[in-house]
């Protein structure tokens, strides 16, 4: 890499919306592999923290006048960048690896010299180029070991031709060695009229449009009740084929929402609510998590699910709706993100948005009366109810559910449980003034007056 001081490398990474580990002391950093393309270096960069742990980053960086600039915002390096992968497949690095394009079959991917690149002005963890309005290119920031998850997923799905999941069309990768390693999917670029959280918000401005949310809800059920059979149906790669649950499963579902339980239980009690929630820990645990040795009693199926389902992740089109976005939750790791689990709880991640949804627009709308605030709440009941029967009544019968409704109702309500707790962690630590959103929520999933 060319001359540069590394102090200001550091300022400019933490500056970077993509760069994950902000809180984090850099140790070090070291460039793995580059390629000189004209002005501009693509950087595969190795970040070590004074931890001693380790994150690997892709790059491609300028110095202009001294001040660094991130290129993928550079939409001449893009048509450039874009013109070479097309026409030759594949650029030669330092060190003699490559940088791949790989197009899935029946792909039509392409550019041209008149090809028009727009940055997707959503600020995310991964970067996302516009391409002629036709694909959509997300270039991974912080780099993963293994195969990336959405990536697999929407490969693997390709083959069924849905038309509410977006098709993978090509992959570009950094291939070396010891392996591959995922920078950038291309999927097919689906027009839209923004995503699903701000469809909600926008119908819930107004109490007259009840009909409206409910068919919304009752249409995304359906989605969602085809997205898990879709998922559920892919026979021929291990990865995703149908398991039972085992006794190891429900250990590591059961240590994983205890840890969620403790981490939470301990801020809830220092936040004022320690009287309302110091039985908390009991109820759940003779109320609730005995719904997992049903999994195994039932035979129950788990399968790959979404993992980070919410109204964000669902697009609004002009007749219908898109689910996006299968990475997972983004801070875990790889391989727990591509774990085999109950699709219910996808359908729990659903409701607690919608439950989100309208208290955020209540929060909002402070001259709300008493008598309206309770219109709404009435609403959200019915809008959860519409999503719940109507996914339960699509996938009832398939070997992933328990035939019992009641089981079914209990299992999601133990995940969104478990998810409100995440929520607690999560506002005490950023919106301390959004808590009580989730607290209410677990007052009233475990009935606590």
């Amino acid at each position: 890499m060319k001359d540069y001081k590394q102090e200001d490398l550091i300022k400019f990474l933490k500056n970077q919306r993509w760069f994950q580990s902000k809180s984090k002391r850099i140790q070090k950093i070291a460039t793995i592999d580059q390629i000189e393309f004209n002005d501009i270096q693509i950087l595969i960069l190795e970040i070590e923290f004074n931890d001693f742990g380790k994150e690997q980053y892709f790059l491609p960086l300028s110095i202009n006048e001294g001040t660094f600039q991130d290129d993928l915002n550079n939409e001449n390096f893009l048509q450039q960048l874009f013109t070479k992968l097309t026409t030759k497949q594949s650029l030669q690095t330092a060190k003699k690896q490559q940088i791949s394009l790989k197009l899935m079959e029946g792909s039509k991917f392409t550019v041209s010299a008149n090809s028009s690149f727009k940055l997707l002005g959503v600020e995310q963890s991964n970067t996302s180029i516009i391409i002629d309005r036709q694909f959509i290119v997300k270039f991974i920031r912080k780099l993963g070991k293994g195969i990336n998850p959405e990536t697999e997923i929407l490969e693997a799905l390709n083959p069924q031709k849905l038309d509410f999941i977006p098709r993978l069309e090509a992959k570009i990768c950094f291939e070396t060695d010891s392996g591959e390693t995922l920078l950038a999917s291309i999927q097919k670029f689906i027009d839209n009229q923004g995503d699903g959280w701000r469809y909600c918000c926008n119908l819930l401005i107004n109490l007259n449009n009840k009909e409206a949310i409910l068919r919304f809800s009752q249409a995304l059920a359906n989605k969602t009740a085809q997205m898990h059979i879709a998922l559920s149906q892919i026979h021929d790669d291990e990865c995703f084929s149908m398991e039972d649950f085992n006794d190891h499963d429900l250990e590591k579902i059961k240590a994983e929402f205890n840890v969620e339980l403790e981490k939470s239980l301990s801020l809830v009690k220092i936040s004022g609510y320690k009287k309302e929630f110091e039985l908390l820990e009991e109820i759940v645990v003779d109320n609730f998590l005995d719904v997992f040795e049903e999994l195994i009693k039932k035979n129950i199926k788990k399968i790959r699910i979404h993992g980070d389902y919410h109204l964000g992740q669902v697009l609004k089109t002009q007749d219908s709706y898109i689910i996006i976005d299968f990475e997972g939750e983004p801070l875990k790791p790889v391989e727990k993100r591509k774990q085999k689990t109950s699709p219910l709880k996808d359908v729990a991640g659903m409701l607690r948005s919608f439950d989100y949804a309208f208290e955020s627009h209540l929060k909002s709308s402070k001259e709300i009366s008493a008598y309206i605030s309770e219109e709404y709440k009435d609403l959200l009941g019915e809008t959860k109810n519409k999503f719940l029967y109507e996914y339960l009544s699509k996938v009832i019968g398939r070997n992933f559910v328990f035939d019992d409704i009641e089981l079914n109702k209990k299992l999601i309500r133990v995940y969104e449980i478990e998810k409100a707790l995440y929520e607690v962690n999560y506002e005490i630590n950023n919106r301390p003034d959004w808590l009580d959103i989730p607290i209410n929520s677990l007052k009233e999933l475990l009935a606590i007056n």
